[in-house]
Formats: C-alpha cells, structure tokens, sequence
C-alpha cells in the first residue's frame, strides 16, 4: 500500500455552454436595464419599499455556479434574502490557460 499522496489533475480542459437566461430570470432583467456594469444594494431597496423595485423581492430564477451544475442552472431565490448587494457585469470573458510559463 501507498502512503504517498497523489492529485490528480485533468489532461484536457472542455468548453461548458451555459443555459440561456429567460425572461423569468433575474439576469434577463437585469440585463434589460442596458447598463454594463452596476451594484445594486439590495437592503437599500428593500428598505425603501419603492413599488419598481418590488420585483426584486419576491423568489426569482437565480443561476447558480459552481462545479456541481448540472442541467438547470436556474433555482427559485429569493436574492433579497440571500445577499447585501448585487454586482451585475453584463458581459464576461473566459480565462485563458497559461501553459505553466508566465514569461510567454
């Protein structure tokens, strides 16, 4: 028997398609609003009990992240429950895999 610890890491990396939001999500309103890049303080909002941010309150679709994803990507939360704030980038790019070499 072995003693020695080992990792293993992947051999090939593979591109992951991600669903598209729909109308019901949070994202899609979000992104309906045409600003890039904003921070929503969601106590604020709460708080304020403004009648156009009253969407915002109740159970929306929320993607979830992570490693375990699976099919739906979408879950009912409720955001102003769950976090302070929101930080809505509109649009993101892929990191790029550096081959072990930083000075290339």
């Amino acid at each position: 028997m072995n003693s020695k610890s080992e990792t293993v890491l992947p051999t090939m990396i593979f591109a992951y398609n991600s669903e598209k939001g729909g109308p019901k999500t949070l994202e899609y309103k979000l992104n309906s609003l045409n600003i890039p890049i904003f921070i929503l303080d969601l106590r604020a909002i709460k708080k304020d009990n403004n009648k156009l941010g009253n969407w915002i309150l109740e159970d929306i679709l929320f993607r979830k992240t992570g490693s375990g994803t699976d099919k739906n990507e979408f879950l009912k939360t409720n955001v102003v429950k769950s976090f302070d704030y929101l930080i809505f980038i509109n649009k993101s790019t892929n990191s790029k895999l550096l081959n072990g070499n930083s000075n290339k």
